[in-house]
């Protein structure tokens, strides 16, 4: 078919101008991956990231743990290391106090209970108290408080009479027993139990057998420490 000149420098030009935008594309598609498509992703993550702590400021827990809820199974005793049981907040950490100042801490296990041996009692009454932190910090309101007194020394006993060996004669087998005891204190004579005033005295009468007749005193304090004496009489009619 027959072109005139001018259809021919027509097609060339329209040639040329397909080859340069193809040429165009593949140079920008080249520019885009060497320098484009990297910004692009960390563009990408760095706004995943953003939205990431946005959620987990969103989702931080503030709500601070309840108090712990602290067991110790006796109120006096005369070992001075304390074993206290109890619970509290799952995975919290549990901080103890003994008379107001710190006394160590512990963890709490996923069940929410935990057992410390770690404090050591001052000599006489000791307040213990604890508080939980969580995993993001929050802090608990203090526990009740408990009371533990502490002591590991005998208490004092004096019998003032009868004394050792003393001998009873006649038809009244009674004698009086009279003494006294360090205060709170619980005081036997040989299996029974004695009203202690006060002040520590006690006094009371003692029906004797035939005999030699032996008194066992013994005196327990709250904590468990223990005083014992004997005293050996005689009774003849």
């Amino acid at each position: 078919m027959y072109r005139s000149r001018l259809q021919r420098v027509e097609e060339n030009r329209n040639l040329q101008k397909s080859v340069w935008l193809v040429l165009a594309i593949v140079g920008i598609m080249g520019l885009l991956a060497v320098y484009g498509l990297p910004l692009l992703v960390r563009s990408a993550v760095w706004f995943g990231n953003m939205r990431a702590n946005s959620s987990n400021r969103d989702k931080s827990d503030l709500i601070p743990p309840g108090p712990p809820f602290l067991i110790i199974t006796y109120t006096a005793t005369n070992s001075a290391q304390l074993l206290i049981r109890g619970t509290a907040e799952p995975k919290s950490s549990v901080f103890f106090t003994l008379n107001f100042q710190p006394a160590g801490k512990t963890g709490v296990g996923d069940e929410g209970v935990f057992e410390y041996d770690g404090i050591i009692l001052d000599e006489g009454n000791n307040a213990i108290s604890a508080v939980a932190v969580d995993e993001e910090g929050n802090r608990s309101q203090p526990s009740k408080s408990l009371g533990v007194w502490y002591a590991n020394k005998a208490p004092d006993l004096t019998v003032d009479t009868p004394v050792d060996g003393q001998k009873f004669f006649g038809s009244n087998s009674r004698i009086e027993i009279k003494g006294v005891v360090a205060l709170q204190t619980k005081l036997t004579i040989n299996n029974r139990i004695m009203i202690v005033g006060g002040d520590g005295k006690f006094s009371t009468f003692y029906g004797l057998t035939e005999g030699e007749n032996t008194l066992v005193f013994q005196a327990e304090d709250q904590a468990g420490n223990q005083t014992r004496k004997e005293i050996k009489v005689s009774y003849n009619r």
